[in-house]
């Protein structure tokens, strides 16, 4: 095989590892895009009852927090392929769709790589003049001792030597689920109201 043929094999061969490295890190179509960032303030909302406009639904996204998650997390939420706003740390915000079919995403902004990857999805059909509650729930792991190295490269391993520091002290999880309506409105009066604004 000549040079150039050994060439062209070679960067043939980078170009399609790249592709496949970029398509498996693509978000879901239910996202926006990744470079949408969004400022987050946190206020304790006036206390008034979460009512649909009789047009349109009402869709409430809660951010949880499970374990030692430390600073509060900011999290993007998209609907339709396109990010509509964000919380910071244990809060909500308001959002409201057309009835019919939707994809709801919830993916974590910035901090590791790990965590950004933490995607997840979730199905709506939503009806005019009602209310839907959605919680994303990050929860942290303890996997073992940071100061551990090695363990046969195996995904959530404490000894895992792939992993920095952080992720070998603990790996997130999330979560993303309708909630019971009378138990979303109690969770809801205890918690800060989230207003976003994209950078």
């Amino acid at each position: 095989m000549s040079n150039n043929r050994l060439r062209c094999s070679f960067f043939l061969f980078i170009a399609c590892v790249l592709t496949a490295s970029i398509r498996a890190s693509a978000l879901p179509a239910a996202c926006g895009k990744e470079d949408v960032q969004f400022s987050v303030k946190t206020k304790k909302a006036v206390p008034e009852p979460l009512t649909a406009d009789q047009k349109v639904a009402t869709v409430v996204f809660i951010e949880d927090v499970g374990g030692e998650v430390s600073p509060a997390p900011t999290i993007r939420f998209g609907a339709d392929g396109a990010w509509v706003g964000a919380t910071r740390g244990k809060s909500y915000f308001v959002y409201s769709v057309i009835p019919g079919k939707h994809s709801l995403c919830g993916s974590r902004q910035g901090g590791a790589r790990a965590d950004r990857d933490n995607v997840a999805v979730a199905p709506l059909t939503a009806e005019a003049g009602k209310v839907y509650f959605f919680s994303f729930k990050i929860t942290r792991i303890q996997v073992g001792d940071a100061e551990l190295a090695g363990g046969g490269g195996l995904p959530g391993n404490p000894g895992n030597a792939n992993l920095n520091v952080r992720e070998r002290d603990g790996l997130d999880t999330v979560s993303f689920t309708p909630l019971p309506e009378d138990q979303a409105r109690e969770q809801v009066k205890r918690l800060p109201m989230s207003f976003s604004s994209v950078k």
